[in-house]
Order: structure tokens, then C-alpha cells, then sequence
């Protein structure tokens, strides 16, 4: 699998090609400095399975450097990796068609952990995101094996979930790919794919990404209601 890395930053390219590189064996990344470098590279025959792109890029403002991306390279995977994360950017790039939008904060475990869920077909959208505007800034982070309880009320399918199902969960809520749940709880990929189902039931979601808003939301009704 290929991947491409376009950031002007040397350093900061050079951080981001070696934690993709991370990954694991089969991966191979090239980086690119500017837009310009990967156009002549893709005219002359080069291919990737994803590309990571950076919005802060010369001679590019806001998202123009996503809306060149997707005008001149509309079928390629593209995912956004920016030091800009507020709430309407993210939501305005994957409007745009961006697979997952990763903050340059991100830590390089947080990084291959995004990755991997584009890489299985989930975007992902990191926390602002998710933040409600109107809640000062807050943002829950819920612990399926100690927020369950509060929540049953507002969505009494999770009191029918196991034991093992809110371990599920728990890894859910983190951004752990089907393949990482199978390592970290022991389980068949048959068996986490039974678990997420019932988690999707659960919550009413038709997939992980809205799996995920659903219970931030709820462990925000949950805080809202223990401060009173």
C-alpha cells in the first residue's frame, strides 16, 4: 500500500512519513513539499492508495489547497492533516470529500489509529468535531466500562449490551479499527463485527463514526445533568 505525505514543512513531513511508515510492513510512503511536486509525480504514472494533505500550504488560504486536491484529483483517497481543526473546517473538508481530518496536535499513536480506520472505509473526525458548540468547549470522554450505567435511561438498548460488548465499545469510542479490538480484547473479527452490531442497535447508528457522535452526545446530556 502507497502513500503520499504533501507538507511544506521538511521537518514536520519527515515526522508524519516515519509515523505512517509505523504502520507496519507493506507500507510505503513518499513525501511531497508542494502540490506541484505530487501533480508532476502523479503525470508521470505514480499511484496512491491514500494521501495525507496539508491545508497550510503556500499560495493556498482556508481549503483551497483540499479544493485544488479534489478538482484535479477527484478519485484519490485524500485525508487532511492540518494545524486548523476548528469545528466548521473539519466539517467543511469532509464536505469536500476528505476521508478523516487529523490534527497536527495528533499524537503518532492517535495518527496510525485515524489511518487505519480510512483504511477499512470509516472516516475519521477527531473531537472538536464532535464538540457541541454550545457546550463552553467541553468535550466527554466517556469510559464504556464506567458510563454505561448514566446513559441507560437515554438509550435503554445499551442495558442489554454485555459485559464484553461495552469493552467493545470502550475501544469504539477511542478509534481502534476492527483489527486492533481483536488484539486488545482477544476476540475473532466474526465476533467484534456481532459486538459492533449490537452496539449500532444499541445506539440506533448506522455506522462507527455515528456510533460514536450518539454516545458523545449522550455522555454530554449525562454531564450536563450531574452538574445540577
Amino acid at each position: 500500500m502507497v502513500f503520499a505525505v504533501i507538507d511544506d514543512h521538511p521537518l514536520m513531513l519527515d515526522a508524519v512519513t516515519g509515523a505512517v511508515a509505523s504502520l507496519g510492513t507493506g507500507y510505503v510512503v513518499r513525501g511531497y513539499l508542494s502540490l506541484e511536486q505530487y501533480d508532476e509525480a502523479v503525470a508521470a504514472g505514480a499511484r496512491y492508495d491514500l494521501t495525507l494533505l496539508d491545508l497550510s500550504l503556500p499560495g493556498y488560504e482556508g481549503l483551497e489547497a483540499l479544493e485544488y486536491f479534489r478538482q484535479w484529483h477527484d478519485d484519490a483517497p485524500v485525508v487532511v492533516f492540518s494545524a486548523t481543526h476548528d469545528r466548521a473546517t473539519v466539517l467543511a473538508a469532509l464536505g469536500l470529500g476528505a476521508m478523516g481530518f487529523i490534527p497536527k496536535t495528533s499524537s503518532n499513536e492517535i495518527l496510525r489509529n485515524a489511518l487505519r480506520l480510512v483504511l477499512v472505509g470509516e472516516p475519521y473526525i477527531p473531537a472538536d468535531a464532535i464538540r457541541d458548540p454550545d457546550d463552553r468547549g467541553r468535550v466527554a470522554q466517556p469510559d464504556a466500562t464506567t458510563r454505561p450505567k448514566p446513559l441507560l435511561h437515554e438509550a435503554p438498548g445499551l442495558a442489554a449490551l454485555t459485559p464484553r460488548q461495552r469493552d467493545v465499545l470502550g475501544l469504539l469510542i477511542k478509534g481502534l479499527p476492527n483489527k486492533l479490538i481483536c488484539r486488545e480484547l482477544g476476540l475473532s473479527p466474526n465476533t467484534v463485527k456481532t459486538h459492533l452490531t449490537a452496539i449500532f442497535g444499541a445506539l440506533a447508528a448506522r455506522n462507527r463514526t455515528e456510533a460514536v457522535i450518539k454516545f458523545q452526545a449522550l455522555a454530554r446530556v449525562d454531564l450536563r445533568r450531574d452538574a445540577r
